[in-house]
């Protein structure tokens, strides 16, 4: 059994993740005041992070399995902390990419190890469990651009925001450091062997990456794309995520009731008809108005899609829960580094204009995957 330390550690953990992940995008036009970069580079830097990631990941989930979750949490929380510092002394574009870097690995070692800390020591209710964690990653991402837009009207400054940012991993490591973690169950023999030879792992980690990819681009565009709509000077740029992430974690404390009683993958796939539909109208009615709502309610409907599916693949696996949480996290990884800076890519060809197109499209790809994906599970091995 976990203690209550621990299982606040864990809290404190992701709420770090989403303090990191989304202070980056409102703080994107004062970084690109001082640092001269296009959308596509700009887009490389606020979805920076899942570069690392997919780099580390994949190793990531061995080593905790294999050595255990407290020093891999603890080797991560020392790589975020650097990279956070590194952001905040970059003078060109390479620096923060490679900061950027540096934080991805450190956060992608928080995703993996905690995320895989949970899977271990839920029996019961696992959807409604790993949707009160991630809940903490919306507390953290409200507060983001909070920070972001406070740091920007003084002259703290975006150096400063993310020099701030770098003390949350060292409280998390000076908790964790005393802590004895509880030993992960023992696997039953021969459950790897089908573990990434079958297709459940694949699909679902294809979902995920257009899961990420829909969240990254809504997180990081949507201050730039709000500057780009015409009759919005009653809301600051830098706040507009706030709704996106507001809604979402709202939305996981309400997911938590409902994914253990609707079932794992019924409920991913209402998620994602939700996500499809609402971007599709948003899609055909891009006015101020309209996308206010919109990244309001795809906020509610994302919300439970990660930690649902996360929760219903690590359930299939059990005693691999590492790599089963490295193996869809690299996925997530490149689906959040490599579209959101798709549409920077876009939005230099044609304009930011794009943007609730891009998100529609997405989500459409996400709503059909999700559709296959539930057949081609097999039974737990």
């Amino acid at each position: 059994m976990k203690t209550r330390a621990v299982i606040w550690i864990q809290y404190l953990g992701f709420l770090t993740l989403g303090v990191a992940l989304s202070i980056t995008g409102p703080l994107l036009p004062a970084i690109r005041g001082e640092i001269s970069m296009s959308y596509l580079q700009a887009g490389m830097i606020a979805s920076g992070q899942f570069l690392g990631m997919i780099f580390t990941v994949p190793l990531g989930g061995h080593v905790a399995d294999r050595f255990g979750k407290k020093p891999f949490l603890l080797g991560s929380g020392l790589l975020f902390v650097l990279g956070l510092l590194g952001y905040a002394i970059s003078g060109s574009f390479p620096a923060l990419l490679a900061s950027c870097a540096l934080t991805g690995i450190g956060s992608g070692g928080y995703e993996v190890g905690i995320n895989a800390l949970q899977a271990d020591h839920v029996e019961a209710e696992s959807g409604r469990a790993m949707n009160l964690l991630h809940f903490f990653f919306g507390i953290g991402a409200v507060a983001g651009p909070f920070l972001a837009t406070f740091a920007l009207q003084t002259r703290f400054g975006w150096r400063g925001t993310f020099a701030a940012a770098a003390l949350l991993p060292m409280i998390v490591s000076a908790v964790l450091l005393p802590q004895r973690l509880p030993r992960a169950p023992v696997p039953p023999p021969d459950t790897s062997r089908g573990l990434y030879r079958g297709r459940t792992l694949w699909m679902f980690g294809g979902v995920l990456a257009l899961y990420a990819g829909v969240e990254g681009s809504l997180s990081i565009w949507i201050s730039s794309f709000w500057e780009h709509l015409p009759n919005t000077g009653y809301l600051a740029p830098s706040l507009t995520p706030v709704l996106f992430w507001l809604a979402l974690t709202a939305g996981r404390l309400l997911c938590g009731k409902l994914t253990d009683r609707m079932g794992l993958v019924r409920f991913v796939v209402f998620a994602s008809g939700g996500t499809l539909l609402f971007s599709l109208i948003w899609g055909l009615f891009p006015t101020s108005v309209v996308t206010l709502g919109a990244v309001f309610v795809l906020g509610f409907f994302l919300a439970g899609i990660f930690p649902t599916a996360i929760a219903h693949v690590t359930g299939l696996f059990p005693g691999h829960s590492g790599k089963v949480t490295a193996f869809l996290t690299v996925f997530s990884s490149v689906g959040g580094f490599v579209l959101p800076s798709l549409l920077g890519r876009i939005a230099d060809s044609t304009s930011i204009g794009a943007f609730p197109l891009f998100v529609a499209a997405l989500a459409a790809l996400m709503f059909a995957g999700v559709r296959i994906a539930p057949r081609a599970s097999p039974e737990p091995p």
